[in-house]
């Protein structure tokens, strides 16, 4: 027994093996680098979800846009990219008798830092409802509210 005795007594001496802990400036090291990694997937996530959902976003904006300035307007959005829209079937008024109606408009823009400016307007095949009033005046139906603001 006192071979088992000085054996514990042995191995109380020796320090406990200790697991490998990281040190403060390496855990800090790797703390900055996770949490630039996820900002970076997460930055780039929300780029491609915004691209993917550009043309909703693009018809919204459009649809307020117009709608702000009291024009009735349809139109469908067949391309675009951070240069250029084309737009198709573009309505002001009525559906089943338009005021204004236009088979395709192309607009493209150059960018001056963050804010475009347009650079060119195309407007192909429009075609416009004028009535003259019992006043004498020249009315454009849905577009004489677009107009005066």
């Amino acid at each position: 027994m006192a071979h088992r005795s000085n054996q514990a007594v042995a191995s109380q001496e020796q320090p406990a093996p200790q697991p490998d802990a990281p040190q403060p400036a390496r855990r800090f090291l790797i703390g900055w680098t996770t949490a630039l990694a996820a900002l970076g997937v997460s930055t780039a996530a929300l780029a491609v979800a915004v691209w993917l959902m550009r043309f909703p976003i693009a018809e919204f904006m459009l649809s307020a846009a117009l709608a702000e300035r009291g024009a009735e307007a349809d139109f469908e959005i067949i391309n675009l990219d951070l240069g250029h829209i084309v737009l198709r079937n573009v309505r002001f008024g009525a559906e089943t008798a338009p005021d204004a109606s236009i088979e395709r408009v192309e607009a493209r823009w150059r960018w001056a830092g963050l804010t475009p400016r347009l650079e060119r307007l195309r407007v192909i095949s429009p075609h416009l409802r004028v009535r003259l009033t019992r006043e004498g005046r020249v009315s454009l139906g849905a577009l004489d509210r677009m107009r005066s603001a």
